[in-house]
């Protein structure tokens, strides 16, 4: 895999020539985690790209949400060919990074905001880390000019941050993300054991409703189990009104 780049005044263009395949994956992690950093602003150029290996394309989200996600890093892939366009929609990759085709304008498809954004931060097991989930919160919804969920979100951030804390006792990762289908938030902690679900409590019981909470603002929640730990999503569906996908930074 071989990469050019060329310095415009507001973005970075990278064109990458030859196969993305296992290998040159960690050759495209590198160079788009460099120049996501600075100007944070970079259309990928993939039309001499040939795919080898279908999972390669996951790279493109994975960088940018590593590096911030939008509108911290901006990301825009330009004229993918049809096996890769078809693997790129298959995992689920153009709502996150956009996906532009010739003759449309990737530079300004770059300052709109994707359709799915997504951000996360990890945090560690202590007291201050439902602040600092909280705190985290108001400033991306602030970037993404969508504080409409900011109430609710916050009361479900810091129950599940509070109960990783308090029951699981290992770092968690917060993760925001915003569509068309509202906001949604997952905390997932790294203790294996079982999913944690609501229980009957006693009316005086002052702890221990942190997940009632949840599910009775929630207008979809669920958890997931893995390997070496559990996650709790919870969806708002009713937030992320206030801003649209088509909404551009400055």
């Amino acid at each position: 895999m071989r990469s050019g780049v060329e310095i415009a005044p507001d973005c970075v263009v990278v064109r990458f020539t030859g196969a993305l395949d296992r290998r040159a994956v960690v050759h495209v992690r590198r160079i788009l985690r460099a120049y996501l950093v600075r100007p944070g602003r970079v259309i990928v150029d993939v039309s001499e790209v040939g795919l080898e290996w279908p999972p390669g394309v996951d790279v493109f989200p994975a960088v940018l949400t590593a590096a911030g996600g939008w509108p911290v890093a901006c990301l825009v892939l330009s004229g993918p060919n049809a096996r890769m366009l078809e693997e790129l929609e298959a995992r689920g990759v153009p709502p996150m990074v956009p996906v532009v085709g010739e003759g449309e304008s990737a530079e300004r498809r770059l300052l709109m905001r994707p359709t799915r954004v997504y951000r996360q931060m990890h945090l560690p097991p202590d007291l201050g880390a439902p602040r600092a989930a909280r705190e985290f919160l108001r400033q991306t919804c602030a970037a993404w000019a969508d504080e409409a969920c900011v109430p609710a979100a916050a009361v479900v951030v810091t129950e599940l941050v509070t109960n990783v804390v308090e029951h699981a006792g290992t770092p968690c990762r917060l993760g925001l993300a915003l569509d068309r289908s509202g906001f949604e938030v997952t905390v997932r902690d790294f203790r294996p054991g079982p999913a944690p679900r609501p229980r009957p409590r006693p009316v005086e019981a002052r702890r221990g409703r942190g997940l009632h909470l949840v599910a009775s603002l929630a207008d979809e929640w669920d958890t997931v189990r893995h390997t070496d730990g559990k996650a709790v999503w919870v969806r708002l569906a009713g937030c992320g009104r206030e801003g649209q996908p088509g909404m551009s930074v400055s």
